[in-house]
């Protein structure tokens, strides 16, 4: 993957493409080859935050008197919220609620306080 500079980054994120090849993190396919294969933390910093800044400045591009936070954060919250959830799709996080049953506060306290015995 060739070096980009990060204004590079910003401003093809600026322009849309929120799934810039910012340090091979898009490689979808190796991502879930290492989940296949035991890996459990995938970070995904590097992609929200270019999907936020991205936002604001495709918001401050197009219309440079919204300066106002409250103007450009909602925007930029869509585009983190929806790259998260494409995440979670993409890495097979999503659609397994209803694979565990709900525990009750008491059910809770009384697992932690049986761990902590254990230890």
């Amino acid at each position: 993957m060739p070096l980009v500079s990060m204004r590079q980054l910003l401003d093809e994120a600026a322009l849309g493409g929120f799934g810039v090849g910012a340090f091979n993190v898009n490689n979808i396919e190796g991502i879930r080859h290492g989940v296949r294969h035991g890996v459990r933390k995938i970070n995904v910093d590097t992609d929200s935050r270019l999907a936020v800044t991205g936002a604001i400045r495709k918001v401050l591009a197009e219309s440079p008197e919204q300066f106002d936070p409250r103007n450009y954060l909602k925007p930029a919250r869509a585009a983190m919220q929806e790259l998260t959830a494409t995440r979670r799709r993409d890495f097979g996080q999503a659609g397994h609620a209803g694979e565990y049953e709900p525990l009750s506060l008491e059910q809770m306290r009384d697992g932690y306080a049986t761990a902590a015995a254990v230890a």
